[in-house]
Parts: structure tokens; C-alpha cells; sequence
């Protein structure tokens, strides 16, 4: 098993909005053609904008507002294989503003996301076989290589690394083409302030450990909310009577499920009448010795979720 203290937690991909009244317009505009890459021109009924790169970084400014929108770690270190700690994340912000010499200090946070690329034992479609979908929360599948859960509130991404780099970056896919690497990103792109119960997210609230830890514990939460599906083997099955036999079936099948808790959740959301809600509540209730299933593949993403989890929690004293 990989060892999880090699493990780090960070920002991923980092959208930000400048209103008007943050920025000299014209300032910015020589700042864009001395520095950036031109890119597109666009006009509209209101006024116009330009759109500018800079690495994996784009840039739209127009007299209304400014933007910018791509992923730290690639403009940290090139490629977003390798993770940033909450030390780098500091030093990161302050080479984006150092660099670009704009004052986004103040700006909006209007996506964040926080990931992590973790070293897995086995085959990535493996780990993806035993989550399945929460609660409030709608599956999406891309290709075999990505697993979404979406919510009116945040998505809880996992990717196959590997595949995704084998697509977009052949240099680094050579260097980790042998290895098993499970992303797992939490995205926050709706309501940022009120679903993170903040007063107020801009780029400056990030160096704050406090508002770091928020974000962490969402990350942690957000894995923790999945149900996690287990196979139950013939073996544990009690066969010395037909009733034994059916009382171990529904045991087994309970907690191959995710538990008690996760089927009164089930039970909760379901479209069924009061009375019988409570029947079947109370039909849990009293069968025993219902605990979810923890296989291997879980054990091992549980142990190193919380590893990620307590290394950052560590770095942020």
C-alpha cells in the first residue's frame, strides 16, 4: 500500500471575478499585451471584451469585470498530477498576483475546487464500483474514466488520473503510465458563500487557515456522505434453517446496502405513505448486527482520505 504521509491535500482549478470599481481597466489592458497571449475579441450590445491566456490560465476583461479562470497546481508546477499542500497553496497565490500584477487580492472566488491525487493499490474502476450515489445527489459517468455525483450545492468528482493525463499531456503520461492514481476533487461552483456558511469568499480569505479548513472538512465530508457498495459472500449466509437462511440474507444484503443508517435515509426520501415508512423503520430498528460492510478496496480510501485530511490538518497549526 502507498504510504499515505506522501500524500497531499489542494486547490485545484481557482475561477476569480473583479467588479469595475477593483481595477484601473486601461492598466490591465497594457498589462494583457505586454504579458499575455492574444486570443479572442468579442463585442456585444454593451461593450466588448478581451480574452487573453497565460499558461492554462484565461483571462476576459472588459469595463465591466475582470475574470480569470484555470487551475493553480498547472500553474504551479505545469500539470496538476502533483498536489499542493496548504504551504504551496500561500506561495502559489502570491506568485499569481507577483506574476500578473493584479490586484485580485479582493476578488470573488466563483469556483474552487479541492482535490487530490491518490497512489491506489489496484485498478481505478475498481474504487469506482463501490460508490454509489448519495442522497440529494445525481450520478453522472463520462467514459468509464470519470464518477460524478452532482448536487444543487457542490459535485463530488473522482477521476481515473492516469487515463485523463494519457489524453492531454503525453509527457507526463510516460513518467505515470504504470501507476494507479484515483482523483478525488470536490467542486464548488453555486452559492459559494451561503453552501460554505462564510460572509464573504475572495482570493485573500484563502490564506486564512480557518477558511482552509472549512474547505478541507467539505472535502472530507463530502467522501464521507457517499454509500459505499460491498459484496457479501455465500459463506456468511446462515444455512441451518429457512428462516435463518432469510434472516441472514437480509442482514447481509442491509449492510452490502451501506447499513441501517443509509436505508433510513432511502426510506426517508421515498414516495411511500407515512404509515408504512414507519413499519419499515421500526422492521430495521430491530434487526441486529446490521454495521456496513468494509472490504479492502474501502478500507484502504477510507484510511487514506483521513490520512490526506490529518497531514493538512497538521500543516494549517
Amino acid at each position: 500500500m502507498s504510504n499515505p504521509k506522501n500524500i497531499y491535500h489542494m486547490i485545484d482549478t481557482l475561477n476569480l471575478q473583479l467588479d469595475q470599481s477593483q481595477y484601473d481597466y486601461k492598466h490591465i489592458k497594457q498589462i494583457f499585451e505586454a504579458k499575455m497571449e492574444f486570443k479572442a475579441a468579442t463585442k456585444f450590445k454593451n461593450g466588448s471584451s478581451t480574452t487573453v491566456h497565460y499558461k492554462n490560465y484565461k483571462f476576459t476583461l472588459s469595463e465591466k469585470n475582470l475574470t480569470a479562470t484555470g487551475s493553480l497546481t498547472k500553474l504551479y508546477y505545469g500539470n496538476n498530477i502533483q498536489n499542493l499542500n496548504y504551504l504551496q497553496v500561500q506561495q502559489a497565490l502570491q506568485q499569481f498576483e507577483t506574476l500578473f500584477e493584479i490586484p485580485f487580492d479582493n476578488a470573488k472566488i466563483k469556483r474552487i475546487d479541492m482535490a487530490c491525487n491518490i497512489p491506489v493499490d489496484n485498478p481505478v474502476n475498481m474504487y469506482f464500483d463501490i460508490l454509489t450515489t448519495p442522497d440529494h445527489y445525481k450520478l453522472r459517468l463520462y467514459e468509464g474514466e470519470t464518477k460524478c455525483f452532482e448536487s444543487s450545492k457542490n459535485k463530488l468528482n473522482f477521476y481515473d488520473k492516469v487515463a485523463e493525463v494519457r489524453k492531454k499531456d503525453r509527457a507526463s503520461y510516460e513518467v505515470y503510465k504504470n501507476q494507479h492514481t484515483l482523483k478525488y476533487e470536490v467542486s464548488f461552483t453555486k452559492n459559494l458563500v451561503a453552501n460554505l456558511s462564510l460572509h464573504d469568499l475572495t482570493m485573500k480569505n484563502l490564506y486564512d487557515p480557518n477558511i482552509y479548513k472549512n474547505l478541507l472538512d467539505k472535502w472530507q465530508q463530502g467522501y464521507q456522505k457517499i454509500p459505499k457498495l460491498t459484496k457479501m459472500l455465500p459463506s456468511q449466509l446462515n444455512h441451518d434453517t429457512l428462516g435463518s437462511f432469510q434472516q441472514s440474507l437480509i442482514v447481509e444484503g442491509m449492510r452490502s446496502l451501506g447499513g441501517r443508517e443509509v436505508l433510513n435515509m432511502a426510506i426517508n426520501e421515498a414516495e411511500i405513505r407515512k404509515s408504512v415508512k414507519f413499519r419499515i423503520k421500526n422492521y430495521l430498528a430491530e434487526i441486529h448486527e446490521v454495521e456496513a460492510l468494509s472490504p479492502i478496496l474501502q478500507h484502504e480510501l477510507d484510511m487514506k482520505i483521513d490520512a490526506i485530511y490529518n497531514n493538512e490538518l497538521l500543516l494549517l497549526d
